[in-house]
């Protein structure tokens, strides 16, 4: 069976883009999304704030990921797009709201119910512990990105047998 983070990330998205900052990028993530019909108009918005009060920018390993994310009611179509950031864009640290991490892959949640994004962060908690983490950004499609995915979720299965 493969885990849902599989086929969450089939159904978002994927970028190789550079941004000059998270505000642009915000921006450019809500466009596509509301082009493709996955988000409400009030995304954007829901978006910027919930980044201002609850940042999303974690340092694994030394290695800086974002998961920015909303409110179940902003999101039409459920999945995860994913952006790698060829130049890392600044994020606020979860843990430390002062701190900015440079980060190198962003992990957009489209999550309607607040059950499945807890899974999904489960899942990508597992993926963050992996020694090859670093590998991911590397993809240069959805297709191949997914399969690296697959490949970290397979070398952690086997680091700890179930």
């Amino acid at each position: 069976m493969k885990p849902a983070i599989v086929a969450y990330l089939k159904k978002g998205g994927f970028a190789l883009k550079a941004y000059p900052d998270q505000k642009s990028y915000f921006q450019d993530m809500f466009a596509t999304l509301r082009a493709k019909e996955m988000v409400t108009d009030g995304f954007l918005e829901a978006l910027n704030k919930r980044e201002k009060d609850f940042p999303t920018g974690l340092q694994v390993n030394g290695y800086c990921i974002a998961i920015p994310h909303v409110e179940g009611e902003y999101i039409l179509k459920e999945g995860i797009y994913v952006t790698i950031f060829p130049k890392e864009v600044e994020f606020y640290a979860m843990d430390n709201i002062t701190k900015k991490l440079p980060v190198k892959i962003s992990f957009l949640l489209l999550m309607k119910s607040s059950q499945q994004h807890m899974d999904i962060l489960r899942q990508l908690a597992i993926i963050m512990q992996c020694k090859n983490l670093s590998s991911l950004a590397n993809a240069n499609s959805q297709a191949e990105f997914v399969k690296q995915i697959q490949c970290l979720i397979e070398e952690k299965r086997e680091e700890e047998p179930v």
